[in-house]
């Protein structure tokens, strides 16, 4: 009997052990565990993208041609059909930047969309940080749902007489996302990128 409950214990502990070695997977401590990769683009667009999935497309060229190992990305990006919570993927682990240390700008999909960030969304797809030119195309609020100001005809125009909502990259309160509107399609901004799978 006492050898059966030794044995449970013993059990018990290697058990328990073995789940604290899993959590400590998605600690903060130099962007070690699972996480999914996030980056602003280092190329700007107008708001004709031809539509949204060819913004994704601009993610993902970027993306190979910088060697990062994810293969497929969205485009942070609203329109009348879809908001872009809806888009990207909903991560139960960090959403960290593809910079050398991994920097955590989320602890899931629930902290990435409460209106504020551990950090900015700052970095490129080459892991340079981005210090001028910061606004970010969106159309999207800070909670991720489309704003409901313009997307530049979901994202088809690059007229001066349409409008859409951006973002600033340098930002970790809710004007990541939204900092308000731009009122001319026909100027260039940035992207931001997330992967649409989990990385180590």
């Amino acid at each position: 009997m006492t050898s059966g409950y030794a044995s449970k214990w013993i059990l018990l502990a290697l058990v328990s052990s073995g789940l604290m070695m899993l959590g400590c997977g998605d600690d903060d401590s130099g962007g070690s565990g699972q996480h999914v990769k996030v980056f602003v683009t280092t190329s700007q667009y107008d708001g004709n993208f031809g539509g949204a999935g060819n913004a994704n497309a601009a993610c993902n060229n970027l993306a190979d041609a910088a060697g990062l190992s994810v293969s497929r990305w969205t485009a942070w990006l609203s329109d009348d059909n879809f908001a872009a919570i809806d888009k990207i993927f909903r991560a139960t682990v960090p959403y960290r930047l593809v910079d050398e240390a991994q920097t955590k700008i989320a602890d899931d999909i629930v902290d990435l969309t409460n209106g504020s960030l551990d950090a900015p969304i700052n970095v490129d797809e080459t892991g340079a940080t981005v210090t001028t030119e910061l606004q970010v195309w969106t159309a999207t609020d800070a909670d991720g749902t489309n704003a409901g100001v313009g997307s530049c005809v979901n994202w088809t125009s690059d007229s001066n007489t349409e409008r859409a909502q951006v973002g600033l990259a340098n930002s970790t309160t809710a004007t990541w996302s939204d900092s308000g509107v731009q009122p001319e399609c026909d100027t260039l901004h940035r992207l931001y990128c997330f992967a649409d799978a989990v990385s180590k």
